[in-house]
């Protein structure tokens, strides 16, 4: 695709891994693009506070963001775009459920293995609590594909492997001594 043709950016999160072309990117397009996030990540993609996770970096990328998003809203590309608030990963973490072809991108709330969730990546996970609660909003979609952003795509019973993930998440995390 053509820088020209690309009208919006919709980041799903702050991490440096997903933000880090915003620059060159909107150098490249100008004022021709929209640049999305929720409104909780907003800050550290502007730069306006240091990433979480990458805040040892002294000039990380950063950007405008012009519109900020919520959970339930829907956006008109793809036959309709509804955002899925997914706290956990970062605050203010999304995903995009396109629901004309059923497919979720997840970002990083799960990741996959050969086309297998493998749920939430705890090293990178700040709040397990609220990922896991993030999880089951996925359970009332109708999901054909899932693209995790490592690892890629899941195809195979979906709701299934969601079902299973958040009970042994939920699970796990009941077992966790209490501080």
């Amino acid at each position: 695709m053509s820088f020209d043709k690309l009208k919006a950016v919709i980041l799903t999160h702050q991490d440096v891994d997903h933000i880090g072309c915003l620059p060159e990117i909107l150098q490249e397009c100008g004022n021709n693009i929209k640049v999305y996030a929720h409104e909780l990540d907003k800050p550290y993609i502007q730069g306006e506070i240091p990433l979480l996770k990458d805040n040892h970096l002294e000039n990380p990328p950063k950007g405008k963001v012009d519109d900020t998003l919520i959970d339930g809203q829907e956006l008109p590309f793809c036959g309709r775009i509804r955002v899925i608030h997914t706290p956990g990963h970062t605050p203010g973490h999304i995903s995009l459920y396109l629901k004309q072809s059923k497919i979720l991108i997840a970002g990083d709330s799960m990741y996959s293995e050969n086309g297998i969730l493998r749920g939430i990546h705890a090293p990178t996970t700040p709040d397990m609590n609220a990922a896991c609660l993030s999880l089951k909003k996925y359970l009332d979609l109708d999901i054909a594909s899932v693209v995790c952003y490592h690892g890629g795509l899941s195809n195979v019973d979906i709701h299934d492997q969601i079902l299973g993930l958040s009970g042994e998440l939920i699970y796990s995390e009941l077992k966790q001594p209490r501080k």
